[in-house]
Formats: C-alpha cells, structure tokens, sequence
C-alpha cells in the first residue's frame, strides 16, 4: 500500500478498478484509450450540447442588435 493512499499514474484508480495490476506497455496502451475516450466524449458534447444551446440562444437573445431596415427604394426612371 502507498503513503497516503496516493498512487503511481500507472494504477489510477479509474483503470484500476475495471483491469487490475496494469503496468508497463499495458498500461500505457489503456492511458492511450482513456485519452482518446476523452477526447470523443468532449467533442460529442460539443457537437450535442453546446452548438445547439449556443444557436439557440443567438436565435433568442432580445439584447442582440438587429441589422438596420433598409431604405425605402425610389422608383426607376
């Protein structure tokens, strides 16, 4: 047991519940795959998540200024 209950980078208790006593190329390959999860999980809630809120708030915001009316248009000669 660790001083502290604090322990390597390699058994990080995420990875160490689900596969027990990585070490090595192992666990390097599994920090590789949590990098990665990361990565997707952040980028489904952007796309998900935030660019839908944030148009939806564009499209609702009543302090937004609206472009001016254009100007009446005189008849062709």
């Amino acid at each position: 047991m660790y001083p502290n209950d604090i322990r390597p980078l390699t058994s990080f208790r995420t990875l160490d519940r689900p596969a027990p006593g990585l070490t090595g190329a192992a666990a390097g390959a599994a920090w590789v795959g949590v990098f990665v999860a990361t990565l997707l999980v952040s980028m489904a809630t952007y796309h998900l998540v935030e660019r839908p809120a944030r148009n939806w708030m564009r499209a609702h915001d009543p302090f937004m200024r609206k472009p001016p009316p254009e100007p009446p248009h005189e008849p062709v000669i």
